[in-house]
């Protein structure tokens, strides 16, 4: 789905899947799936999102991104070898 494609869809819908993160030190959170919905929630304008807590190390935290996001690309390039 193109970026415009996903903030139109928030915009009618609302965020149907909550993004992923993890509590950090300093009292924030840190992003582990879902970037996407917030770069399109923050174009549209809206203060907050749906999200999942999960408590993460930093070693799992890193490795679900990573697995999230190698995943992601997979779907692209599958799906663009289907077309």
């Amino acid at each position: 789905m193109a970026k415009h494609e996903l903030v139109e869809s928030i915009m009618m819908n609302g965020v149907l899947v909550p993004v992923t993160v993890r509590p950090v030190k300093d009292g924030n959170y840190e992003m582990i799936s879902g970037h996407r919905r917030l770069y399109a929630v923050k174009e549209i304008g809206l203060e907050r999102i749906p999200a999942i807590v999960k408590e993460y190390d930093d070693d799992e935290g890193s490795i679900r991104c990573l697995l999230k996001c190698v995943s992601v690309v997979l779907q692209f390039a599958s799906f663009s070898v289907i077309l």
